[in-house]
């Protein structure tokens, strides 16, 4: 499974709903990001596993159209009463019934042509729908990985493609490419295009015989249960990055508040219909310092003492540097106006950080947080 950033924070907001029907303890979202259960960046990020995996469902694919399961249907065609090798009640009632395949001959009325049976081969059933459902959906998921792995490394896709990426990167990127592009070759095989326009209901697979006893079938179905379909996202508030990446980054921000010190005693928050997590003014303490934290419109507030500072949370999923300063610069003069301190945190992975730029993102570096506690 890919870890991509948008899946990562379905799994964040997931996991957070979980420890929030147990406890509406701030610190007990603390002590889950302690011991591991809520993440605040991804253990890596994209799984080998899944990529290798992948790679042998393509294998599995190909000995799927060198023979794949076909049903046989009889259709009733005409030929000439020579060539006709099979009938049932069916043909003979169409033969007699039609005039123009008799004729006289020697006075007797005698069939020149028949109606006979011709059995065909059919590849147009569920079991091959099923497989092109899959294909379509795993194709979703692998552009989905390539576009995180562009983002993630601050390239262009044309760099990689011009040889101008290493490493890591590199490597996903490359493998990734290859599976898009041999699994796009094989969806456009007769067996999968035929099957395309039939709709198959994945979340409630029929398990036929040849799903179950086939062996290559039998994989393509495990494959999808094990690696499609208990990631798609389906307990969820919410699917709207904005209200997830606000989640992310207000835990973010209050865990590491946490981390430099300050207690939040007692202090709770609350995940309404919304799914957006909402928090009171909070009073946190370090030795003789309080501290005070509340909620504005699109981020929130600390203040201790006479100095404030507020955080502003992005709206969008931004893809590149240029565009989090182009966004930082139209949002600055409005901000600075309001705020003699704030910034603004987005969802990006690069380490290079501007004044006013916090990045929170994917695999956040803990200078953006360190930062913000500085700035207080």
């Amino acid at each position: 499974m890919a870890d991509t950033k948008r899946n990562f924070l379905y799994e964040f907001n997931r996991t957070l709903r979980s420890i929030y029907s147990e406890s509406a303890l701030i610190e007990s979202v603390f002590e889950n990001i302690d011991n591991g259960k809520l993440r605040l960046s991804p253990n890596e990020f994209v799984n080998p596993e899944f990529l290798s995996k992948t790679e042998k469902l393509v294998f599995i694919l190909k000995k799927i159209l060198a023979s794949p399961y076909k049903t046989v249907s009889g259709v009733q065609t005409i030929v000439p009463t020579s060539e006709a090798k099979s009938a049932n009640h069916e043909s003979v009632r169409l033969t007699m019934a039609d005039p123009s395949l008799w004729s006289i001959k020697d006075g007797k009325r005698t069939p020149t042509y028949a109606y006979t049976i011709i059995n065909e081969d059919v590849f147009t059933n569920y079991e091959n729908a099923f497989i092109c459902q899959l294909i379509k959906l795993l194709l979703m998921r692998l552009k989905m990985i390539r576009i995180d792995v562009i983002r993630v490394s601050g390239k262009t896709a044309v760099d990689f493609e011009n040889g101008n990426a290493e490493g890591e990167y590199l490597e996903i990127y490359t493998q990734v490419t290859s599976l898009i592009k041999k699994l796009s070759r094989i969806s456009k095989q007769k067996l999968f295009a035929d099957n395309s326009a039939r709709e198959v209901d994945l979340s409630n697979i029929f398990v036929t015989d040849i799903i179950m006893h086939d062996k290559r079938y039998n994989f393509c179905y495990r494959f999808f249960i094990q690696e499609m379909k208990n990631k798609q996202v389906s307990v969820t508030a919410t699917k709207d990055f904005r209200v997830l990446y606000h989640n992310y980054a207000l835990v973010h921000i209050l865990y590491g508040l946490y981390k430099e010190g300050f207690k939040f005693d007692g202090a709770s928050y609350r995940i309404p219909v919304s799914g957006k997590v909402v928090i009171n003014t909070i009073e946190i303490k370090k030795g003789k310092d309080i501290a005070y934290v509340s909620r504005s419109k699109n981020g929130i507030d600390i203040s201790c003492g006479d100095e404030s500072v507020h955080i502003e949370f992005s709206k969008a999923s931004l893809t590149s540097v240029e565009s989090v300063k182009r966004d930082f610069e139209s949002k600055s003069e409005k901000l600075g106006a309001q705020h003699p301190e704030f910034y603004i945190a987005y969802p990006t992975s690069y380490e290079e950080i501007d004044d006013k730029i916090v990045s929170l993102g994917y695999k956040a570096p803990q200078s953006a947080v360190d930062k913000l506690i500085k700035a207080i």
